[in-house]
């Protein structure tokens, strides 16, 4: 960074750090809000136990653990079961063929039906009993979702099955969906079947039976799994599986009455842990993350946009400073807070994540603050009002986070949990309910777990998407900041970027300009001395010519050069000044306004060095949009002003003009809690001094009769004070073009 750019920075830091201290209670909220809302979390954390759960007092005995765990619940409809304590044996009447009707009834999650069950070599004894039992099944006639002939659809083969399936008519007219399919093939004595339950593995189906395509065992698995055990209960799985065999068995005792009665029991479980709170943390912190850092979003983006709203950014632009120091002097001020407010946050996380090392959790909360200062800096980037700006940067907010939903299913694709991390909300919710998962089952998070995938996320990926993210939010703001008109400021080009890597292209157009310009200026001469000469009378001429309107009659304009009143200066007095350096050349500049106003119509100025010049006019003349227009404040429809051979009017220009710029507008732009001498130092430093500041700020109040009150702040002083201080600040440093923007009397 270049040292003036330096000094600007540690001014601003100045002005902020001022703010801050005179804003107590807005600081207060900023840095221990998010640390309280933890804090609450951490409460709630401690108000829970462990349960610990012991097969045999838990079970008390083989009899209840068959009555606790293996009687299946349809709705209140209760199996019923039989034991032999002495022998060991059990028996259970009846899975009911309700759940496969159900299935056969029930919508997938796109509500569309699924009535067919696909059969490959099923023979017509096998369908009769099914049609039977529906018909039979004393909650049928109650729920009328029996069986008929039109719902079987045979089919060749497998393949032929899974072309069906796959088929992209598949779900429409003339298609339907299966809700699932049976095989069964003979061989002599020997038979093969197998049962197909496609929407299980389809990310639109609904989950009938459990998913084994990852493996048998789940790593977060630490009790029993009787999640899926009633997923077996409820699908009518099993009552398949007993109709099928049944038929085999009475084939091979050639007895159609033989039966087969069994039972589903859980393998009895050893000693495990519960911890009622972690199951829920994975959802419960990423909310109240969200909470806390909500405060410092809203408040940085107050600041920033209402530093928009009343100008102040841009009257602090107009005096030398420049974006990217702007942007630096809050990011540093955030950064700083948020640092510590990251270390008391990750202790106190670690009293929540006990099994996650305080290395990983610190990188997540802080990468996590950072991603908030950049989608501030990306709010404001597009939003000029204070109101609007807090409303809509909140709503944006909080609907990102919910978006989140949209991939919260643990099998929810890799590559959609990854496009959704682009918003930092749900980034921060898919891996902290991925650490929570290793929280509740009690299982230590080791370095190799980083780049491991669970449920197709890794914490390694929350990491590198939230880097991204921070950068891609910082981009978009510093972007949009520049292209999108704004109600002050000067909007660049869409391929302004590209544009201002072309400095050579830059420079050569400064040379032909300076050409031009020098070129019209020696003619402008010429004709001066022309014009001069011939006049017999010796009246003076009128000090800018190209001011005056070309009439239509020439005689009219002949008559117009030659101005009779001798209190005008001769335009003689511009003959030397035909340096590009010495002169501020305004051509055909025009500002119509959004509704239509056309505020400048085609003005035509010079302004020469060393010379007071005023512009006159009645109130809605112009006067001030023009003077806003050649300060950047407000961007010209037409035309084109040249300053030491540059257009300033060009957005990538004006800052080179800012520099040698000083401006008073008509409204006072200041700081409300900053002093007298405080703004002195801060907008003397804008204008390029690093040394020597004291003796310039002492010498201005001292013109100005600020020395009394210089340790005032703004907003305790009168309206002429602040005035008295506008025009200080706007002289201060010794610009060489000075704008006083005074309303006319």
């Amino acid at each position: 960074m270049e040292t003036g750019n330096l000094w600007k920075l540690k001014a601003l830091m100045k002005k902020n750090i001022l703010i801050l201290k005179r804003n107590i209670v807005s600081t207060l909220f900023e840095v221990l809000f998010p640390i309280v809302l933890i804090l609450l979390v951490y409460a709630i954390r401690k108000a829970f136990t462990l349960e610990t759960f012991d097969f045999e007092t838990q079970e008390i005995s083989l009899e209840n653990y068959i009555k606790n765990k293996s009687v299946s619940n349809f709705d209140g409809i209760i199996g019923s079961a039989s034991i032999d304590l002495e022998t060991k044996t059990y028996s259970w009447e009846g899975l009911s063929i309700l759940p496969a009707l159900r299935i056969c009834s029930q919508y997938n999650s796109k509500f569309q039906k699924r009535p067919i069950i696909a059969t490959i070599g099923i023979p017509d004894a096998i369908k009769t009993k099914l049609k039977t039992d529906a018909q039979n099944d004393p909650y049928e006639s109650f729920l009328k979702i029996g069986l008929s002939d039109n719902n079987f659809k045979p089919f060749e083969s497998i393949d032929a099955l899974n072309e069906y399936v796959q088929d992209q008519k598949y779900g429409q007219e003339g298609y339907d969906l299966i809700c699932f399919g049976m095989r069964l093939e003979k061989n002599g004595h020997k038979y093969d079947y197998s049962l197909h339950y496609f929407d299980s593995v389809l990310s639109e189906g609904v989950r009938d039976i459990d998913n084994c395509k990852n493996g048998l065992f789940d790593r977060f698995q630490t009790g029993p799994d009787l999640e899926s055990y009633k997923l077996y209960q409820s699908s009518g799985y099993t009552y398949i599986m007993k109709i099928i065999n049944q038929y085999i068995l009475q084939q091979e005792l050639n007895n159609p009455a033989a039966t087969i009665d069994f039972a589903m029991v859980p393998m009895p479980y050893v000693n495990y842990r519960s911890d009622p709170f972690a199951r829920f943390i994975g959802y419960m912190i990423p909310f109240f993350i969200i909470i806390a850092y909500m405060c410092p979003l809203c408040l940085y983006v107050y600041r920033m946009v209402s530093e928009k709203e009343n100008k102040s950014k841009e009257g602090m632009k107009i005096m030398g400073l420049e974006e990217g120091t702007y942007f630096l002097s809050y990011f540093i001020q955030y950064f700083i807070i948020s640092l510590i407010d990251s270390i008391i946050n990750t202790v106190l996380l670690c009293y929540i994540f006990t099994k996650v090392p305080f290395y990983f959790l610190f990188l997540i909360v802080f990468l996590w603050t950072m991603d908030v200062f950049a989608m501030i800096y990306f709010f404001q980037s597009f939003i000029d009002k204070t109101r609007v700006a807090l409303i809509l940067s909140l709503l944006i907010y909080f609907a990102s986070y919910f978006l989140s939903m949209v991939c919260m299913n643990e099998g929810a694709a890799k590559a959609l949990k990854i496009v959704m991390s682009i918003l930092p909300p749900v980034c921060v919710e898919l891996g902290i309910v991925l650490l929570g998962k290793f929280e509740s089952h009690f299982i230590k998070f080791h370095a190799r777990d980083y780049t491991k995938t669970y449920t197709n996320y890794s914490i390694f990926i929350m990491n590198l998407m939230q880097f991204i993210d921070f950068f891609l939010y910082l981009f978009l703001g510093y972007y949009l900041q520049n292209v999108l008109p704004h109600e002050f400021g000067v909007k660049r080009p869409w391929n302004f970027i590209c544009l201002s890597c072309c400095s050579s292209d830059n420079k050569k157009k400064k040379n032909e300009n300076n050409e031009k310009i020098s070129k019209e200026l020696d003619d402008k001469e010429a004709e001066v001395d022309v014009n001069f000469n011939n006049n017999k009378n010796g009246m003076e001429l009128a000090p800018i010519e190209s001011t005056k309107r070309k009439l239509k009659n020439s005689n009219e304009s002949n008559e117009t050069t030659v101005n009779k009143d001798k209190n005008f200066e001769g335009e003689d007095l511009y003959k030397d000044k035909t340096n590009p350096d010495d002169v501020l050349r305004v051509e055909n500049i025009v500002k119509v306004f959004g509704d239509g106003k056309r505020a400048v119509d085609n003005v035509n100025l010079n302004f020469y060095k060393d010379e007071i010049f005023a512009l006159l006019g009645h109130n809605g003349a112009g006067k001030t949009t023009l003077i806003s227009m050649l300060t950047g404040l407000y961007e010209a429809t037409e035309g084109t002003a040249y300053y030491d051979g540059y257009d300033i009017l060009d957005s990538n220009n004006i800052n080179e003009f800012r520099k040698v710029l000083g401006i008073c507008p008509q409204h006072d732009v200041l700081f409300d809690d900053l002093t007298i001498r405080e703004h002195l130092e801060m907008f003397c430093i804008f204008k390029g001094f690093s040394t020597d500041v004291e003796s310039e700020i002492n010498k201005t109040m001292h013109d100005f009769e600020l020395d009394n009150i210089q340790n005032i702040i703004a907003k305790n002083l009168s309206a002429g004070q602040r005035r008295k201080l506008s025009i200080a600040i706007s002289l201060i440093g010794g610009s060489k073009e000075i704008f006083l923007d005074e309303p006319s009397s």
